[in-house]
């Protein structure tokens, strides 16, 4: 049995801009245009060379429907507010991406920590009293836009709370904006990548002409494979695989309620404390597995495999095309290789 692995090289080898940053200069060109009201063409998002030409085609030829639901999803969102400024200083740094999983996985971290050190407080004093930033409250992963000088309207009206000072019902406040506003960026990436993104493009790539999977994990939200190769393999009388949209799959014109896009970060708590504390379970991955339900075929596949390789004297080996096999997605990762007979591993940059 051959199982593929496709993760954001695959897209990238495909020629299609599917980078978070990617997306990230898309909605600043949005922004500059539908929301800033500014002129695209004096426009360059992050001192790069401007590509002011090809949005304004876009944009030209955008229904109204999906503009009008990205001015809503984009305005006022913190999270492109976050990444924007992040990526803004990456840039400085000669670092030219951003890692959307990572910084958000930093956010939630500082704000659990800053729970945590309240909640500790509370039950040392049996009081409620604020916690002051000056405890270490690292303001590069919550940044001075939480200040209330500082924030939009629609945060300004929280209960009255000093500028200085955290409170459990202050933390509260933030997470269910920040998960709301995870929840609408997610939606607009959805519509990126089904309405902006084109596979007209894309070319056949020897490697994946000639490989016969049975099954496929796809990493990614869009349907590059389905697209480009399964006609190619029906045309031939091959097999053709079953894929598994393991993060969800980016389906044009359904409604948002029914977007299933996976976007979120692992596990960070250790022991017994990641079964007793589900504060931010909303935020991980394993949890809008299941909340979502993009289902864990791959699991399935590996139980008949397990159970019918004695008889068929069967092998597993699998393909890791263009993904990174680090800690993201680490869970999945390690249950493949481990019953796999054979690990393949490709890189985007390597040749195909």
């Amino acid at each position: 049995m051959n199982i593929l692995v496709i993760g954001n090289g695959f897209d990238l080898a495909h020629k299609l801009p599917t980078k978070y940053q990617d997306f990230l200069e898309f909605v600043e060109y949005f922004k500059c245009n539908f929301i800033d009201d500014k002129d695209i063409k004096s426009f360059s998002a992050f001192n790069k060379e401007n590509n002011h030409e090809k949005y304004i085609e876009y944009f030209r030829i955008m229904p109204d429907d999906i503009k009008e639901e990205l001015i809503e999803l984009i305005e006022d969102n913190y999270w492109f507010t976050y990444f924007r400024k992040t990526y803004n200083k990456k840039i400085k740094r000669n670092e030219n991406w951003i890692d959307f999983e990572a910084e958000i996985s930093a956010v939630v971290q500082e704000l659990d920590r800053v729970r945590k050190e309240l909640i500790k407080k509370v039950s040392n004093n049996k009081s409620a009293s604020p916690i002051r930033r000056i405890m270490s409250f690292n303001l590069y992963k919550i940044p001075t836009e939480f200040s209330l000088n500082t924030l939009p309207q629609k945060i300004t009206t929280l209960p009255a709370i000093k500028n200085d000072e955290f409170t459990l019902a202050r933390i509260q406040n933030i997470k269910d904006i920040i998960l709301n506003d995870l929840n609408r960026l997610t939606r607009c990436l959805e519509l990126y990548l089904c309405d902006y993104i084109s596979y007209k493009k894309c070319k056949i790539l020897p490697l994946f002409e000639n490989l016969k999977p049975d099954h496929i994990i796809n990493f990614n939200y869009t349907s590059t494979y389905s697209t480009v190769y399964l006609s190619l393999k029906e045309s031939l009388g091959e097999k053709v695989p079953d894929i598994h949209y393991i993060h969800g799959r980016a389906i044009y014109g359904r409604p948002s309620e029914k977007c299933n896009l996976v976007l979120g970060i692992e596990e960070y708590l250790e022991g017994s404390e990641k079964d007793k504390d589900n504060e931010y379970i909303e935020f991980k991955k394993f949890y809008q597995r299941i909340f979502k339900g993009t289902g864990n075929n791959y699991k399935q596949w590996l139980e008949h495999y397990n159970l019918t390789k004695a008889v068929k004297k069967d092998k597993l080996i699998t393909y890791i095309f263009g993904h990174s096999i680090a800690t993201t997605d680490g869970d999945v990762i390690k249950d493949l290789i481990e019953a796999s007979t054979q690990t393949i591993i490709y890189y985007y940059r390597s040749k195909i």
